[in-house]
């Protein structure tokens, strides 16, 4: 059984304590977070307005949190080098903060060997090693890589789609944009925008302070930039931008590339299967029904290829992905945490 310890229990932390309650080789032995008490982790473990209510109903004591009679220790400390005590026996830190200097300190704990790995769900330029599955530079790591970045959800669906496409076609050129539901740290109405990363710090990005209920939202995107990290040699050649749109869940990107010869969608299609044969679970999906985005919540893949929307002319490429941000991306990371310990 893998013991971990999460650190952070936003969207990202507590999805992937929803998921591995379901889990039959991972456990959660600690709970972390300083901006929030016990009896509120509880609530809102039990009731989500966008996956519903937990099917196991989770309770608590003075110190601790029950699930299915078994005792989760809980604490509220800053630092995760100060968790120490709390972190016998403990296989992987999975640090989902979002904070960068919290993130460093968690890295700090695998490479002082007080944990076997740390997970950071993020990017992560430290990181010994970045891990997108699908992607086959990135599927692996060794025994010296003991910082592991599981990257974002929006590398997580493209880069797969990339390296489908690679494996059948050298790239020349391309674009990516996605369409990324709004997060946390935007307004409900205009004013400044809080940076989560840096506490305390506005976004100089003005627009991202406005009403993200009222309004599409263009900004720069880090999807490209993950990318990069596992695909290096596209580096100069893919382009991008994201839009926040005014819903809570799924995302979807368009990946429009440019192949140095003639593709054929039925090449495409079998190697997303080839690809997802390699893996336990499916990285892609492929959708050809008259669905939306609320139709794709809570579904586990990497990317949901949307059959319906597939163009290709020629060295024209484009492909239309759809994932769940939250669960699709959580899925992920207990994947590779099953992979790297």
């Amino acid at each position: 059984m893998i013991r971990v310890c999460i650190n952070g229990l936003g969207r990202i932390g507590r999805n992937c304590f929803r998921l591995i309650q379901n889990s039959d080789d991972i456990e959660v032995v600690h709970l972390n977070d300083p901006n929030m008490s016990l009896k509120n982790l509880v609530y809102l473990l039990n009731y989500d307005s966008i996956y519903g209510r937990n099917e196991s109903l989770i309770t608590s004591d003075e110190e601790n949190l029950i699930d299915k009679n078994r005792q989760v220790s809980f604490s509220q400390i800053s630092d995760p080098m100060e968790l120490q005590p709390k972190l016998k026996d403990i296989d992987v830190f999975i640090e989902s903060s979002g904070v960068i200097n919290v993130q460093n300190n968690a890295a700090k704990l695998a490479r002082d060997k007080i944990v076997k790995k740390t997970v950071i769900t993020h990017t992560y330029k430290s990181a010994d090693k970045t891990i997108i599955l699908g992607v086959d530079s990135s599927s692996s790591c060794e025994n010296k890589d003991n910082v592991i970045s599981t990257s974002i959800c929006d590398s997580t669906a493209v880069a797969p789609v990339i390296q489908a496409v690679m494996n059948l076609k050298e790239i020349e050129t391309g674009t990516i944009t996605t369409l990324h539901p709004w997060l946390q740290y935007q307004n409900l109405m205009d004013g400044p925008c809080r940076s989560f990363a840096h506490p305390h710090q506005n976004v100089e990005n003005f627009s991202l302070g406005r009403a993200s209920t009222e309004a599409i939202i263009p900004k720069t995107t880090s999807c490209i930039e993950a990318v990069n990290e596992v695909h290096p040699n596209l580096r100069d050649r893919i382009f991008g931008m994201s839009f926040r749109v005014p819903t809570p869940s799924v995302s979807c990107a368009i990946i429009d590339l440019n192949t140095e010869s003639n593709l054929t969608s039925a090449e495409l299609f079998s190697e997303f299967e080839k690809i997802n044969n390699n893996y336990d679970k499916k990285i892609f999906h492929l959708n050809n029904e008259e669905l939306i985005s609320r139709d794709f919540t809570g579904l586990p893949y990497s990317a949901i290829i949307d059959k319906r929307w597939i163009v290709i002319k020629e060295k024209k490429l484009r492909v239309i992905a759809w994932y769940d941000n939250e669960y699709g991306y959580c899925s992920r990371v207990l994947d590779i945490i099953k992979k790297i310990v």
